[in-house]
């Protein structure tokens, strides 16, 4: 639970979509939901979509979907990431623009303007 209530993360791995939309709504302000399962059928749900939209933007939430991926998909998502560093050197990089070291990891919880994504190194 996050200080601004609700979860940081949630994985939801049932694909059930009235489970899902009831995950998404404990979700904390930043909060994100990783959708792990696929849905069988094709059950139908009503609910407000602006709100969602609102619910989603406005809180600064992500949601994102994952599946198991073959090397082959793995090696391609390495070529396209070196295919964007030849064509804008250094602007994948740029965008990892405040490492805190692992004995320090909890600073990166403190925000600065400047922040784009913030990351622990573990070296």
């Amino acid at each position: 639970m996050s200080q601004s209530g609700g979860f940081d993360l949630v994985l939801e791995a049932t694909g059930y979509t009235p489970l899902i939309f009831d995950a998404i709504q404990t979700l904390s302000l930043n909060g994100v939901i990783c959708l792990l399962g696929v849905s069988g059928g094709s059950r139908n749900i009503e609910f407000d979509s602006d709100m969602f939209n609102q619910s989603m933007v406005l809180g600064n939430r992500t949601m994102f979907g994952s599946v198991n991926a073959h090397i082959e998909d793995f090696r391609t998502g390495v070529e396209h990431l070196g295919q964007i560093e030849a064509r804008w050197p250094g602007w994948l990089s740029s965008l990892l623009n405040r490492p805190v070291p692992i004995d320090r990891g909890l600073e990166a919880f403190d925000r600065d303007r400047e922040d784009i994504k913030v990351t622990v190194e573990y070296r």
